[in-house]
């Protein structure tokens, strides 16, 4: 009896044992924590693309000022950095004998007129004859040529500026002898400054002339001045694909001049009230469908979605959620579609 009743109280010993594993390992077995996610609500943004394209400042009208004549320079009072107005004269060669040559065919051109004059009335009172008149008419002819030349000559001596700008080259110093077509000056019309710069003929097509830009030159520190488009050339280098785009300054400043750096900064793309979200919560499947996890009732929901423009930050959705949404942006990669999440509000 007595090891009937200690038989009885160790099997109830055992069954409070097992009873009390099978509570624990219950709590062990409860599954993990639903992952924890960062959510944002999309929005509305005006969304642009720009391409970047570095290029030197030059002018579109530069003359460089050559001697059309040889002569001893006699006169030169503008320096580099100097503003002349079309038509002062900034370079005197010695006169001498041109001017000479020019008064002697001056003084044969007037008897030559009064000949021809004095041939007009004999001949239309048969006084000549025509063949004689055809002869004073062709010698008149000639020393008109000829004074017309010695007073072209003689006009080279006094060198004028040919456009209004600043001298930013000077070649020649008073007293050399400047050779026919050699460089004295360069004047520049820093009024009308452009930017030459190369773009990829994939981008080319988004730029229109007239379309504004914003230009940064560095030796200022990076400060910004406006430009337009002012051409799109129609041809590509064969070798790089590289197409030239012209642009124009707008804001005018007197510390911005030729040969400095700079870059342009065009808008390539622009889209106003786009629906938005950052671009780490849009994901893509092995298939190229793209899709963003999006939450209700602390559930992850997969959406495919369709995608228009992309910056940096912000990528436009055209399709799949709306404002109201909740978007995953941070701890999407290991949810399912309809995986319960604990939300984090960005």
């Amino acid at each position: 009896m007595i090891f009937r009743f200690l038989l009885i109280g160790i099997s109830i010993s055992i069954v409070v044992l097992l009873g009390g594993c099978s509570s624990d390992d219950a709590e062990g077995q409860q599954g993990p924590p639903a992952p924890r996610v960062e959510v944002v609500m999309p929005e509305r943004q005006t969304l642009s693309t720009t391409l970047m394209s570095s290029g030197t400042i030059a002018s579109r009208n530069e003359v460089r000022v050559t001697a059309q004549i040889e002569g001893k320079i006699t006169m030169i009072e503008v320096e580099e950095g100097d503003r002349v107005d079309e038509g002062d004269i900034i370079v005197q060669l010695d006169d001498s004998v041109p001017h000479a040559q020019y008064r002697e065919a001056e003084a044969s051109y007037r008897e030559a007129k009064r000949n021809l004059e004095r041939s007009e009335q004999l001949y239309e009172r048969d006084l000549i004859s025509e063949q004689e008149h055809q002869n004073i008419v062709a010698q008149a002819q000639i020393t008109e040529a000829r004074y017309e030349y010695r007073r072209a000559l003689y006009e080279y001596t006094t060198i004028r500026a040919p456009i209004s700008g600043v001298v930013t080259y000077r070649a020649v110093d008073r007293g050399d002898i400047a050779s026919q077509r050699d460089l004295l000056l360069t004047v520049t019309d820093l009024d009308d400054l452009v930017i030459r710069v190369n773009v990829s003929e994939l981008e080319a097509p988004q730029l229109s002339r007239g379309d504004e830009v914003m230009v940064t030159i560095d030796a200022y520190g990076g400060d910004k001045f406006k430009g337009r488009i002012r051409r799109v050339f129609p041809s590509a280098d064969p070798d790089t694909r590289l197409i030239p785009v012209e642009v124009d300054l707008i804001d005018k400043d007197d510390r911005i001049f030729p040969g400095l750096f700079a870059r342009v900064e065009f808008q390539t793309q622009r889209r106003d009230n786009a629906l938005v979200v950052p671009v780490n919560a849009v994901l893509t499947n092995p298939q190229g469908e793209r899709y963003v996890y999006s939450v209700n009732d602390d559930t992850a929901h997969y959406k495919s979605i369709t995608t228009g423009m992309r910056t940096d930050d912000y990528i436009e959705i055209l399709d799949g959620i709306t404002e109201n949404d909740k978007v995953v942006v941070r701890g999407a990669a290991s949810l399912r579609d309809r995986t319960p999440v604990q939300l984090t509000e960005r």
